[in-house]
């Protein structure tokens, strides 16, 4: 998954530019266009608090998204694999 600083709308996040088909993002249903507003109850402010917030977790470890898709609000669990496959 990539993301990006979301200036497309007034939420606060960093907006998914692409998800990796089979990736942990893809599996948790993350789409491109959604803005992630937060991470385990941590805000989003930017794409790099979202590497950041991301970064401290493990692989395999579950977290908590916070996004807003359509004007909605939804929360989506996404188990962390590794970058490497």
């Amino acid at each position: 998954m990539s993301a990006r600083d979301n200036t497309e709308s007034p939420v606060l996040g960093a907006q998914v530019a692409e998800v990796v088909q089979g990736s942990a993002a893809s599996e948790a249903g993350i789409q491109v266009g959604d803005v992630i507003t937060s991470v385990d109850g941590a805000a989003v402010t930017s794409s790099e608090s979202l590497v950041a917030l991301v970064r401290n977790a493990r692989v395999g470890q579950e977290l908590t998204l916070t996004v807003q898709r359509g004007g909605a609000e939804e929360s989506v669990a996404v188990t962390l694999g590794s970058a490497e496959g």
